[in-house]
C-alpha cells in the first residue's frame, strides 16, 4: 500500500516548554498556527492463516505552519515549526500465534524522527528532540474464545525520550491483565 495526503487546519496546536529559570521544572504552553501538512507513505502486510502476520509502514510529514498566535489569541514573534511532530515514522508489528495452544505474542517497533522542540529560555529558536526506539513485546493466552490474559512488556530497549520536551517517557515497564469480548 502506498498513499499520500494533504491536510490544512486552522488552530492547530503545537506546545512549547518553558525551564523555568533553569530549574528543571518545565512548563508547557500552547501556540496555534494554520498549518498544511503533507505525508507520503507506505505499509506492507502479510499475513500466513492467521499464525504469523507481519506489518511495516513508513511516513514522511512535510508540516508549514503560517499563522502564530499565542493561548490568549495574540501574534506571537517567535519562529514557528510543528512543535514534537515528527518529520518521519516508522512503525512495525509483527505477531505469532501457536497452532497448538490458545497463546500469541506480538512485537512492536514505534520510531519517531525528525522532532524539534522550542525551548524559551535556551537561547535558540529550537533545538532537535531525541529520537524515539520503543520496542514492546506482549503475550495473550485465551483461556476461553471471550476471555483472555496478557502480559506486556515496553521500552525494551530502555530509552530515555521525551513525548514533549520537559516530559519523559516511562522507562522499562510491564503490565498484565485479563481481556473480555463480548
Amino acid at each position: 500500500d502506498v498513499f499520500a495526503g494533504y491536510k490544512v487546519t486552522k488552530d492547530e496546536h503545537f506546545f512549547n516548554a518553558f525551564d523555568w529559570m533553569s530549574t528543571g521544572r518545565a512548563f508547557m504552553s500552547v501556540d496555534y498556527g494554520t498549518a498544511n501538512v503533507s505525508k507520503l507513505g507506505a505499509q506492507l502486510n502479510y499475513t500466513l492463516q492467521d499464525l504469523f502476520g507481519i506489518n511495516v509502514k513508513g511516513t514522511f510529514y512535510h508540516w508549514d505552519v503560517t499563522r502564530n498566535t499565542d493561548s490568549n489569541g495574540n501574534e506571537t514573534k517567535q519562529d514557528m515549526e510543528a512543535w514534537h511532530k515528527p518529520r518521519f515514522e516508522l512503525g512495525t508489528d509483527v505477531y505469532f500465534r501457536s497452532p497448538n495452544i490458545p497463546l500469541r505474542m506480538d512485537l512492536g517497533f514505534k520510531g519517531l524522527f525528525g522532532r524539534r522542540a522550542y525551548e524559551l529560555f535556551s537561547g535558540e529558536p529550537y533545538f532537535n528532540m531525541k529520537d524515539v526506539y520503543d520496542l514492546s513485546i506482549k503475550t495473550s493466552y485465551a483461556i476461553t474464545p471471550f476471555f483472555s490474559a496478557y502480559l506486556s512488556t515496553n521500552n525494551l530497549l530502555f530509552q530515555k525520550y521525551d513525548i514533549w520536551y520537559g516530559y519523559p517517557a516511562q522507562n522499562f515497564n510491564i503490565m498484565g491483565g485479563i481481556s473480555v469480548m463480548f
